[in-house]
């Protein structure tokens, strides 16, 4: 009788699960984790008053927490938009304070995770984390300012 090996080693699965594992240990916490408590979303764009921003649901931020494990290493120089005007969005845990604590923040194809010093980089691709979460803010946030954002994201 021959034993058949249900255990097949599958180089992909063992690269997903060591950048897992990197993600992990770079954000101190899992991917489970991140979308186990309701997150908060910031639209980055005002200097001198505060930026509007809402609360996504737990359902809301499981999705969330989904759709960023599924992103691919950013390969390449990236930067996050620090100028006038539209910057991005930042997504934090709710009520957490900002410095020192992970950030999240997703502009123009790029999500770059913070936390403290460190940060790693991924690709949005199409911007389809950005204008998910966009979306989730209809509703939220005031309608011009909702159609605003919605327009700056389309933009290439």
């Amino acid at each position: 009788m021959q034993r058949v090996n249900s255990f097949t080693t599958n180089p992909e699965r063992i690269i997903g699960l060591v950048f897992l594992i990197f993600l992990v240990t770079l954000l101190g916490c899992s991917v489970t984790a991140l979308g186990d408590k309701k997150m908060q979303v910031e639209v980055d764009m005002f200097s001198g008053r505060p930026n509007p921003h809402w609360e996504l649901t737990v359902p809301e931020s499981q999705e969330f927490a989904r759709r960023f494990q599924s992103l691919s290493a950013h390969k390449g120089e990236g930067f996050v938009n620090e100028g006038l005007g539209y910057r991005g969005l930042i997504v934090r845990e709710s009520g957490e304070e900002v410095e020192g604590d992970r950030d999240i923040v997703i502009y123009q194809g790029l999500v770059v995770a913070k936390r403290q010093d460190k940060s790693q980089q991924f690709t949005d691709q199409n911007r389809a984390l950005e204008k998910w979460l966009i979306q989730t803010g209809e509703g939220r946030l005031d309608d011009v300012l909702y159609h605003q954002i919605s327009k700056l994201a389309e933009q290439k």
